[in-house]
């Protein structure tokens, strides 16, 4: 899948699918690219998705990456292990290539995405939280307060945060998810829906305010 160089993630600040997205923590190896039209509108990336992809990270198993094949051209794959090589495959199809065939890979960090038709963003909406924090969601019993839901969802704080160390704000929390939760499941959404994903907003937020705080980092 094609993408495009649009600059350094702390210069382009002015493309509107990033405007609601925090950039200001990201290192200087970071930029952004934007998949090309024709991409489509189903599937892992579509048409329009803003990228920001680390030029400074080891790409590992199971990462979404970016990287210019051997014509030039700036591509997408995901990253898969095969023994002690490290194996692209083209998002969206393709034939699979092994890293030292391409070039300046970098692993895409945040991502963000327009709505369908309109090109605008959907206000409030982090892809990139809704996307870590989906394996916690994405069950049935997500607002329950059951053990192993508090497992999952800490282990979605622990690894979103190890990713991205950035600070979480329990109301950007409950924007980004809320919609994502009531498509997952069927639209529904009652006040017991609400008050359980606001308790969970601000655990990420305490969570991610305690580690700022006490200088740990995740990494």
């Amino acid at each position: 899948m094609r993408v495009t160089y649009l600059g350094p993630a702390l210069v382009v600040r002015d493309h509107p699918a990033i405007q609601h997205m925090p950039v200001s923590d990201l290192p200087p190896t970071c930029y952004l690219a934007e998949v090309v039209a024709g991409a489509g509108v189903d599937g892992e990336l579509i048409e329009g998705d803003v990228l920001v992809a680390d030029e400074g990270r080891v790409a590992g198993h199971g990462d979404l990456v970016v990287a210019r094949d051997d014509g030039a051209r700036l591509c997408a794959y995901r990253a898969h292990r095969v023994g002690a090589d490290l194996r692209l495959v083209p998002v969206g199809g393709g034939a699979p290539v092994m890293a030292s065939r391409v070039s300046a890979t970098a692993v895409v960090v945040r991502r963000a995405r327009h709505p369908s038709g309109d090109g605008e963003p959907v206000e409030g909406i982090d892809q990139t939280l809704v996307d870590a924090f989906a394996p916690w969601f994405s069950l049935p019993t997500w607002s329950t307060p059951s053990p192993a839901d508090a497992r999952r969802f800490h282990d979605c704080c622990r690894d979103y945060l190890q990713d991205h160390g950035a600070q979480v704000q329990a109301e950007g929390f409950a924007e980004s998810l809320r919609g994502a939760i009531r498509r997952r499941h069927g639209g529904r959404w009652d006040d017991y829906c609400e008050r359980a994903l606001q308790h969970r907003a601000q655990c990420a937020e305490a969570i991610s305010e305690y580690l700022h705080d006490t200088q740990q980092a995740l990494r």
